[in-house]
């Protein structure tokens, strides 16, 4: 006899051009399918690329977001900042469908409900859009906040998360203590993110072309904007001056690049001829899928990241991890995993000595460390299950 099929949408996370959120997209898949026995999944998320099309036999239905300066992008601006109504029609009505006939709707994407990519109204207007359509909507596995920036929008996001929302699942604490603080915390639960539930995938150049013993570190040009007000050269000559630092600081083991976004690996190739050493760094191949990149870091003896997903890839396959900061996530990702904030480095803070003098705290005591995470990971897995727990009790409270 067939079990009842559970119908799950995913909403609101980016495209698998970003290895972050093919992350959180794996991962999740991994905790619904240990959750429901008969679970079909939509995946429903926001195209900003126009790469890609609907994939019906792997459930895939991509939101195309306008590309800037087209007529339906001019015509989305005033109705993000005059009528949710209307953006969400714009924006999400094709996949009126899909949403009906869901037992519940997820919002995935680990830091869409904060500031750091501009005020995310879309976000309001799609939970108020599932709501009007009478599907259980929640947000999953995220960050949230802080808005304080913006007093008006708090209050209103505020609202919204506690009128709209069914359910919130945070990754860290620092995000339900700011929730305390705006009077949201009856819909709020604590779980891990959904990333750490991804398995890593070996790959040919992981087997064949990466050396046997390595560091791997990432770079970000986002930084700029938190560690050299937004100036690009600085911030290249400093990621130079770093990665020589720490190349002399490693023993003579290689330093592999992780390009988690095509952008990474582009800034790379700005940082390259700055180096003193351009001998000292090994390219990952950046074809390399979300889980492929977890595979290679998974060999790593340390790992030294500005992405978030690099450092959770690590986090999660129990390598020491050194976190260059920016946000609310990295502080709330360290104070689980560490219990403190002794190897993350925070914008301002981000200079090469700062840095080095991290990894080598680390590189020293990376046995122990290792040994640390191993036992906390077992622990932070059982914690990311529990969002389907949650979510399989929602859904089960509006069928009864």
């Amino acid at each position: 006899m067939n079990k009842k099929k559970t119908n799950v949408v995913l909403m609101g996370n980016g495209s698998p051009d970003n290895g972050g959120c093919e992350a959180i997209t794996k991962g999740t898949v991994e905790i619904l399918k240990a959750t429901f026995p008969n679970v079909e999944v939509t995946d429903c998320y926001f195209d900003y690329t126009g790469r890609y099309s609907a994939d019906t036999q792997n459930g895939v239905h991509p939101i195309a977001y306008p590309a800037r300066w087209t007529p339906k992008w001019w015509f989305l601006q005033p109705a993000l900042q005059c009528s949710l109504m209307l953006t969400s029609q714009i924006l999400f009505a094709s996949h009126k469908h899909f949403i009906r006939q869901a037992d519940v709707v997820l919002s995935l994407g680990g830091d869409n409900y904060s500031l750091d990519y501009g005020v995310p109204r879309r976000f309001i207007a799609m939970g108020q859009y599932v709501k009007r359509l009478g599907t259980p909507f929640v947000i999953w596995g995220a960050s949230v906040g802080p808005f304080a920036d913006r007093s008006a929008f708090e209050r209103r996001m505020a609202a919204h998360l506690r009128s709209d929302v069914d359910l919130i699942l945070l990754r860290e604490e620092a995000s339900r203590a700011y929730l305390q603080q705006v009077g949201v915390t009856q819909n709020v639960r604590m779980v891990a993110d959904p990333a750490f539930m991804m398995q890593p995938e070996e790959s040919a150049w992981r087997l064949h072309e990466s050396p046997s013993r390595y560091v791997c570190i990432n770079f970000s040009s986002l930084m700029a904007k938190y560690v050299t007000g937004g100036q690009m050269e600085p911030w290249v000559k400093m990621c130079a001056e770093t990665i020589d630092t720490l190349a002399k600081r490693c023993d003579g083991i290689p330093l592999v690049f992780i390009p988690h976004v095509k952008a990474d690996y582009d800034f790379m190739q700005a940082v390259m001829p700055h180096l003193q050493d351009k001998g000292c760094v090994i390219m990952a191949d950046k074809r390399l899928n979300a889980a492929q990149m977890k595979g290679v870091i998974a060999h790593a003896m340390v790992n030294v990241a500005c992405r978030t997903h690099s450092t959770i890839a690590s986090f999660s396959t129990a390598v020491p991890t050194i976190s260059l900061g920016y946000s609310i996530k990295s502080k709330g990702l360290n104070l689980q995993m560490y219990g403190h904030e002794d190897y993350l480095v925070y914008t301002k803070a981000i200079t090469p000595s700062r840095v080095a003098d991290v990894f080598s705290r680390v590189w020293q005591q990376r046995d122990t460390i290792r040994h640390g995470l191993e036992a906390k990971n077992a622990e932070i897995k059982r914690q990311a299950l529990m969002a389907g727990t949650y979510v399989k009790q929602l859904i089960e409270s509006r069928q009864s």
